[in-house]
């Protein structure tokens, strides 16, 4: 089952990786989207081997999230001089 997991996941995430841009934001709501979907069947009592499938798959894409989230190419021009913004400090 594993096997089978992996020869249709990886294909599919060099597939988006290579031929659509997607945003750090979509790969956070989809983590997020299977974490929640998965508490929610293991409390209406779904069978094992789904909620199992949908952990396993979770931590897969919470990892490749964390991948992404630090791998950006994101840059602004703040410092830690302008502290935080929506509490600004008197200078």
């Amino acid at each position: 089952m594993f096997t089978t997991f992996l020869t249709v996941v990886l294909p599919l995430f060099n597939y988006l990786k290579i031929k659509m841009k997607t945003s750090v934001w979509f790969w956070i709501g989809i983590t997020t989207a299977v974490l929640l979907i998965t508490t929610v069947l293991a409390t209406l009592d779904f069978s094992f081997s789904t909620i199992f499938f949908l952990t396993v798959t979770g931590q897969i894409l919470l990892v490749y999230m964390v991948y992404r989230v630090l791998t950006d190419n994101y840059t602004t021009d703040k410092d830690f001089n302008d502290f935080y913004q929506d509490f600004p400090r008197n200078q």
